[in-house]
């Protein structure tokens, strides 16, 4: 049997392990659960809804077929589940072995699979199927990340909550992806599976399009035994959605296409890469749902663009050809721009998108957006002028597209031109209103204002707008550090770490707030653990370093920040902090000068690229101080403070200056101002720039504000 017949049954999970399932009888107790009630069951197990006696709630309860003996496999397999917390994924509570099996308990999620949808509804609508996709796509995604591959995607294994969200469940096959299991469900099975090759990411993403498939159309692409499948795929007699379903978009018949094709390596590289075509299509559907008065303008305003000769710029917009699967690529990478490489990388793919296609305005905004990164890790000038450049020929090619708008914006706030990047993003609402991005990036712009209400609300509305987006947390998570927010902040950085595991950005974040919160050793493991999966990242070496200083181990410490200089040369912090733990080390003033002049240099080019930086400003004061360049210091010094006379990172830097320069009577007020505006006294107490000032009279700790019952 070839193409599949609409009306049959999708086979249940088969596994080829050689393990033989064991029938048992449905008990009515297991462990410290009751009432057991049969809701589904697979080749694994079965599942029930359940009682928790211990917590007083519904549960589902999944026993494993699997003998007693084949318990610690089954609770390591839980324990890794257990691991990965997302929003799109039933969070498993336990694990447990009782009365000869195994068994372990999630979340119950009152809601019907997406099998049982199709099944009395038939096929799904194609935005809703869409939406549906892209919510499981997110899911897989956290799971890749943490090293996870599901192994069983399908329609059974989705369930819908009343309010819309999809949520992936039945891990049964999940493993390692080193794991030399060989299973699924039959009509969702790659072909390289069965073909006998190992499970990959790229067989979750077929599967993920074969659910597609199934969605807006009850049918599969093939069906069958194990060995007419495996005939079927060789002989390509598979039925493509096209001719099945030929009226439906061809954003989503191409979406289809991509994730099954025969060859893994045909297919999106990245589960995040399928995301990005399936939001694509969310955004232009949603925005073709309008009235029928707007469909008629809108059909009026392309005949006259088209007799206009402009057809040309819309269809810059998602370049045909090589060039989009580059540029696809090359945004899936970017986001996730806090691992090492993803930036380089993206600059390769969406240079290699634009070759093919110099006048696709996204992919020049991509790459502008990537080459800004890489100035903010490198500080070379070649690299940001390129940015600029990119940016400003994105511009050129298409004026009403909201991401080209918003890295204009990230480009001219990053260099000072702070009124221009308003008014960019500004023009990017007025094209996308519901673009999270934007509002992180004005959020951005408004803290560095002073603005803490308009910042506040701007990087909340992110969260509102993209929940499952990482960045966002990370971003009000800062925002909320800086402004002494510890505890908040923690929440927010352990959100992240919940969507992206391996989150080099986040566990650094975290560490520093574990810090802030005195739970050093917490810290220390967290930068431990951000090493040992890239031993080479700057960030985890720069907290790292920190610590140590907090700690007192200066000598420590200037080893960490000797590796932050090597890895990035121009960046005038690395030196800075060098120079600061070998002069309070073994080594002293004199050994540390040679440092503290690698910081000024490096210090002098970035301001002349940013004058209103304030913090800028008030370090490189600090460095001239440290060197006896009193009147260079003085100078810069007082510019800080003109600049954000109310930022407490500031006011701090401007006052450890002072101190250096020997003027206690303007560094004490600057100091306790940034006290009572929520700098962390810890931090003050154990800077050794302040430890004579600590001991003044005239220096005295704020009275900590009453909490509110």
């Amino acid at each position: 049997m070839s193409p599949s017949d609409p009306n049959e049954e999708v086979r249940p999970t088969v596994t080829f392990s050689m393990e033989t399932p064991v029938t048992v009888p449905h008990p009515t107790e297991w462990a410290h659960f009751k009432d057991l009630r049969l809701i589904g069951g697979g080749g694994f197990g079965n599942v029930y809804r359940a009682w928790d006696t211990e917590l007083q709630r519904d549960v589902a309860l999944k026993l494993l077929s699997r003998a007693e003996e084949s318990a610690p496999d089954a609770i390591q397999e839980a324990r890794m589940m257990a691991r990965v917390r997302h929003p799109n994924i039933v969070p498993v509570y336990g694990v447990a072995s009782a009365g000869g099996r195994v068994g372990f308990w999630s979340e119950l999620i009152e809601g019907p699979s997406l099998a049982s949808l199709v099944k009395s509804s038939g096929p799904m609508k194609p935005r809703a199927a869409a939406s549906a996709v892209a919510q499981l796509c997110k899911a897989v995604a956290a799971l890749h990340a943490a090293g996870i591959l599901h192994r069983d995607i399908k329609a059974e294994n989705a369930l819908q909550e009343p309010g819309g969200r999809v949520l992936l469940t039945d891990f049964g096959l999940s493993r390692d992806p080193s794991a030399q299991i060989f299973g699924g469900t039959l009509p969702y099975m790659a072909p390289e599976l069965l073909a006998g090759r190992l499970a990959s990411p790229a067989s979750d993403i077929y599967a993920l399009g074969v659910l597609l498939y199934f969605l807006v159309s009850t049918a599969f692409p093939v069906l069958g035994t194990i060995d007419e499948l495996r005939s079927t795929l060789a002989a390509g007699e598979t039925e493509p959605l096209s001719k099945r379903c030929p009226t439906l978009p061809k954003a989503l018949l191409d979406i289809v296409s991509r994730a099954t094709a025969f060859q893994p390596e045909a297919r999106f590289a990245t589960v995040e890469g399928m995301l990005v075509p399936v939001e694509a299509y969310l955004a232009s559907s949603e925005k073709a749902s309008s009235p029928r008065r707007k469909w008629v303008l809108a059909i009026a305003a392309v005949i006259l663009a088209v007799v206009a000769g402009v057809w040309f710029a819309v269809g810059r917009r998602q370049s045909t050809g090589g060039a989009y699967p580059l540029y696809q690529q090359g945004r899936a990478l970017l986001e996730r721009r806090d691992k090492p490489g993803n930036v380089d990388t993206a600059i390769g793919l969406l240079t290699r998108a634009i070759a093919s296609d110099p006048k696709f305005a996204l992919a020049h905004a991509d790459l502008a957006d990537a080459l800004w990164e890489k100035f903010r890790q490198d500080r070379d000038p070649a690299t940001r002028d390129r940015a600029v450049a990119e940016a400003d020929r994105a511009l050129e090619l298409d004026r009403e597209l909201a991401p080209v708008f918003l890295v204009e914006g990230r480009i001219h706030e990053g260099t000072g031109k702070r009124n221009l990047a308003i008014e960019d993003l500004s023009r990017a609402l007025k094209l996308d209103s519901s673009n999270a991005d934007v509002y992180r990036e004005l959020g951005q712009i408004y803290n560095a204002q002073g603005r803490d209400a308009d910042a506040d609300a701007a990087f909340q509305k992110a969260i509102d707008l993209d929940p499952n987006n990482w960045w966002n947390y990370n971003a009000r998570g800062g925002w909320l550090f800086n402004k002494g927010h510890i505890d908040e902040a923690a929440v927010l950085f352990e959100k992240e770490l919940a969507l992206t595991p391996d989150n080099l950005w986040g566990i650094s974040n975290l560490s520093l707030a574990r810090m802030r919160q005195g739970r050093l050793a917490d810290a220390r493991l967290l930068l431990e653990r951000s090493l040992a999966l890239s031993p080479n990242d700057f960030t985890a070496h720069t907290s790292l370093g920190f610590l140590l200083m907090q700690l007192g181990e200066y000598d420590a410490a200037a080893t960490q920040f000797n590796a932050t200089a090597k890895l990035n040369p121009a960046d005038y912090a690395s030196w800075g902090n060098l120079a600061s733990a070998i002069e309070y080390g073994s080594g002293g003033i004199e050994k540390a000068r040679p440092a503290y002049f690698k910081a000024i240099e490096f210090a002098e080019v970035a301001r002349r690229q940013n004058p209103s930086d304030a913090y800028l400003a008030a370090s490189l004061g600090g460095y001239h101080a440290a060197v006896g360049a009193r009147e260079q210091a003085l100078t810069l010094i007082r510019q800080a403070i003109a600049l954000a006379p109310t930022d407490a990172n500031v006011l701090v830097a401007a006052g450890e200056g002072y101190e250096i320069l020997g003027m206690r009577d303007k560094a004490i007020p600057l100091i306790m101002e940034s006290l009572r505006r929520g700098y962390p006294a810890d931090i003050v107490r154990r800077s050794p720039d302040l430890a004579q000032l600590r001991n003044d009279k005239r220096f005295g700790w704020p009275v900590p504000k009453e909490k509110k019952k």
